[in-house]
């Protein structure tokens, strides 16, 4: 290599790696120097090509589609919530049970949701067939009424304890497998729903049909007119004396027990 270019080669390492020489010591020319060029200016363009300004951001207040701004106030459904008509999928079963207003109107409010959905099924099983009793499993029972078995034990041993129902024989299969419970349900419709003895508030508990029957003798039993003191007996007496004269004797003063 000869002289020359070697000088040459020289001459351009020293330039590169010298430090750049500032133009000016004063501050305005420090700054002109390393200050980034002017965003109005047009800027140098890149392999990529000329650099693009991001466009201003728009403020959305809601969620926005190719069409327009779209506002929502809340979640919405095409046609509201699903809805579908039950008693379309029922099948057809004829006949139907008469429910005394005394179970909806007073024993209703009286039993939990799982005693009422039970003993609505034992009474529709007897009474919506004409008798007192029925037959029927306990896991028949628990899916008839929507209520699991350890719930469903827990509420008839309720409805007996309220003497509603009573178990009065149960049948038992191969292996001692309990196939089935007659259940008595009592009656509702009449004075004397329940026949067995109730808890009254004196020391001795008396049969509700006792008392029925033993008060309604006394009120079916006519009195005897020769006690009254106005007539003794002969339908007729002077109320304000006899010069006043007669008349017919109601027997006030005896139905008074006076």
């Amino acid at each position: 290599m000869s002289k020359k270019s070697r000088d040459a080669i020289r001459n351009n390492l020293e330039r590169a790696l010298a430090p750049p020489t500032r133009r000016s010591a004063s501050l305005d020319g420090l700054l002109n120097e390393y200050s980034p060029p002017d965003s109005s200016s047009p800027g140098p363009t890149t392999a990529s090509g000329p650099t693009v300004e991001r466009p201003a951001a728009l403020p959305v207040s809601g969620p926005t589609s190719l069409s327009g701004p779209t506002s929502l106030s809340g979640p919405a459904t095409a046609s509201g919530p699903e809805q579908y008509d039950l008693k379309a999928t029922l099948p057809q079963s004829a006949g139907h049970t008469e429910v005394p207003h005394r179970y909806t109107d007073h024993l209703c409010a009286l039993l939990s949701p799982d005693e009422q959905a039970v003993y609505t099924q034992l009474y529709r099983l007897s009474w919506g067939w004409g008798k007192e009793t029925c037959f029927i499993s306990i896991p028949r029972l628990s899916e008839r009424s929507s209520v699991p078995e350890s719930t469903l034990r827990r509420a008839l041993k309720k409805l007996e304890g309220k003497r509603l129902v009573e178990r009065t024989e149960r049948k038992f299969g191969g292996g001692q497998t309990e196939q089935g419970i007659t259940f008595r349900v009592f009656a509702l419709s009449g004075p004397t729903a329940v026949s067995g003895p109730v808890n009254v508030s004196g020391p001795t508990a008396v049969a509700p049909n006792k008392v029925l029957k033993e008060t309604s003798k006394r009120e079916s039993a006519p009195p005897d007119y020769k006690l009254c003191p106005d007539c003794q007996g002969s339908g007729f007496y002077y109320p304000e004396g006899i010069e006043k004269g007669v008349a017919k004797c109601k027997h006030a003063r005896l139905r008074e027990g006076k």
